[in-house]
């Protein structure tokens, strides 16, 4: 079971959502959404997440033995815990146009290959090079009807 919640919904419905949490076999998480379940002071917020900090906050968001936390950073990367080891990957180089829907695609594209009994470091990779796709188009919220590909 893979859960990935949103820092409104863990502000808001945090109750509702801890049931939920305790279930899962992976939850995915952005630097944000981690530190808000972390219960990090909203004062002290950041973006700007570092490896060593986001590793620092796994025995704070495992809520059970053996449940697998994904964690992205950003341009900085994703840490990955496996239940018993920390992975860390960094991210793609690419030309950015746009980073709506960055974080759900490489939970998606890693969650597939790692289910698909790759490594983590294989996994990073097929994640890094689909996100990598999705960075570089824009969010089809914003790219205007089909009759403008044309």
């Amino acid at each position: 079971f893979v859960i990935n919640p949103g820092a409104r919904q863990l502000k808001a419905f945090r109750p509702l959502l801890l049931p939920l949490l305790d279930l899962a076999d992976l939850v995915c998480l952005n630097s944000i959404e981690a530190q808000v379940l972390a219960d990090v002071p909203t004062n002290r917020l950041s973006e700007q997440y570092s490896f060593d900090q986001t590793i620092a906050l796994i025995p704070r968001l495992v809520r059970h033995p053996g449940q697998c936390l994904l964690i992205t950073l950003g341009a900085d990367g994703a840490v990955f815990y496996d239940g018993k080891s920390t992975h860390t990957g960094l991210a793609a180089k690419v030309n950015l146009v746009s980073t709506v829907g960055a974080g759900d695609a490489f939970h998606s594209a890693f969650v597939h290959a790692w289910l698909s009994t790759r490594s983590a470091a294989e996994s990073f990779d097929r994640a890094r090079e689909y996100v990598s796709r999705v960075l570089a188009v824009p969010p089809a919220n914003l790219a205007g009807p089909l009759a403008d590909m044309r």
